[in-house]
């Protein structure tokens, strides 16, 4: 029997993007070796305001699954979706200006597919965070950090948004 990999615990079905399980495995892997190799990582997470149990809503949801998967060019850069109805890209061995290029890369993407007969997403608010990891720095803080950057305008801005933040070690 040749394996399937359409039926992969590491992709998700409806959009095609790698799991949030997936993305922890690796994040935790290359986390590891920026410690190494003292280089930064940025974490961003999008949240769009649609709602993916409708029809409409889903593929709206998809199609935006797949413009964040093609806004990211290097083969290091993952993206994948997180939790329910958000997505996250990790950019690995990335500056903060690196970071800011793939944002606003992410926005302009958004302006242009939504100038056409799809809305999607345009209020989408992208939460980022930059960081040096190392042993001083839990992983989970900075998941979370980004997790609660992102939740402070997903639901108050009416066009595509961002904020970068660094992350400090206390």
């Amino acid at each position: 029997m040749i394996y399937s990999f359409e039926n992969s615990v590491f992709k998700d079905k409806e959009t095609g993007l790698y799991s949030e399980a997936y993305f922890m495995e690796v994040f935790h892997r290359e986390w590891h070796r920026m410690i190494r190799e003292h280089h930064a990582l940025s974490i961003l997470i999008i949240h769009p305001n649609l709602d993916i149990n409708k029809a409409k809503g889903l593929q709206e949801y998809v199609n935006l699954a797949h413009l964040l998967n093609d806004s990211t060019k290097r083969t290091t850069d993952l993206v994948s979706r997180f939790h329910n109805n958000e997505f996250i890209i990790g950019l690995f061995d990335l500056s903060p200006d690196g970071t800011t290029t793939i944002i606003e890369r992410i926005l302009d993407s958004i302006k242009e597919s939504g100038s056409g007969t799809q809305v999607q997403a345009k209020n989408a608010f992208i939460g980022g965070l930059n960081v040096y990891p190392s042993n001083n720095v839990d992983i989970g803080n900075v998941l979370q950090e980004a997790q609660t950057i992102t939740g402070l305008h997903s639901h108050t801005q009416i066009e595509s948004h961002y904020e970068l933040r660094s992350h400090e070690v206390h």
